[in-house]
């Protein structure tokens, strides 16, 4: 990996938005081991926010080398003008274009997730695509014994939200449902779907109630630094707190008469 001279100022925005990443939801399937993995759209959903919101950008280059393989540089740059970069190569199965499609796509991935330091899948095998391996090569782990156990545990997930009497009780409920690995991906993303909405809530009453500026600017960053959001209703969000903050700034307008009265003295 090669770097600028001084790195000091992207590791610090890095820091802040690694704290802001979540996982990369697999929301796709490997046809060869019927595995689900996370893409590279999903990957980029997962890290542009945070990258951008502190100053950070990726950049990716694709190279044929001479040997037949492809090269992809990845770039992460920050506004500072510091960066660091590092390249991955792997070779494509065959010499056609679909195939050196797959193994772009797949080195892209990897070393876009590398770079920023999160992980796409923990059984992602999808480079198979890439690669030329067949299904019928490789050992396919066992499936798991279904279990009863993840109707009951959803049910509990769910209970969990509906019972939540703040935000902060909210907060921690969706940070557990986060870290379950238990749970199947599409009951996972169901249960954030849901937590996110009654976050929305919360925030509408937080809006109404507020009544200083320093309860709006405080209000605003604490849900602004929701890693549970999506970047569309934080933005929202930053909206209505804005203009809450602009009413409350406002200085109130003056009784009628009272600029007579004071012209008098």
């Amino acid at each position: 990996m090669n770097q600028s001279e001084q790195i000091n100022e992207l590791f610090a925005a890095l820091a802040k938005a690694q704290g802001e990443m979540t996982i990369a939801i697999r929301d796709s399937e490997n046809p060869f081991f019927h595995s689900r993995y996370a893409d590279l759209a999903a990957v980029w959903d997962a890290v542009r926010g945070p990258l951008s919101r502190n100053g950070l950008a990726v950049v990716q280059g694709v190279e044929n080398e001479d040997d037949g393989r492809i090269s992809v540089e990845t770039i992460l740059g920050h506004a500072s003008g510091q960066w660091v970069k590092s390249r991955l190569s792997g070779r494509p199965a065959k010499d056609d274009c679909q195939s050196q499609g797959s193994a772009t796509t797949y080195l892209k991935r990897y070393a876009l997730a590398g770079i920023v330091g999160i992980a796409p899948s923990d059984s992602d095998d999808d480079g198979n695509a890439a690669c030329g391996n067949h299904a019928a090569k490789a050992e396919r782990a066992p499936k798991p014994a279904k279990s009863n156990a993840l109707p009951a545990r959803r049910a509990e997930a769910w209970g969990a939200i509906e019972e939540a009497e703040s935000p902060v009780a909210l907060a921690n409920v969706a940070m557990k449902i986060h870290e379950d690995t238990l749970l199947p991906p599409e009951t996972h993303a169901e249960l954030i779907a849901e937590a996110r909405e009654r976050m929305m809530a919360f925030a509408a009453g937080t809006i109404k109630k507020v009544d200083t500026v320093e309860a709006a600017d405080k209000a605003a960053k604490w849900y602004a630094k929701l890693p549970m959001l999506t970047d569309a209703q934080r933005v929202s969000l930053a909206g209505s707190f804005a203009m809450v903050r602009e009413g409350l700034a406002a200085p109130a307008p003056e009784p009628a008469g009272a600029q007579e009265i004071a012209a008098r003295f």
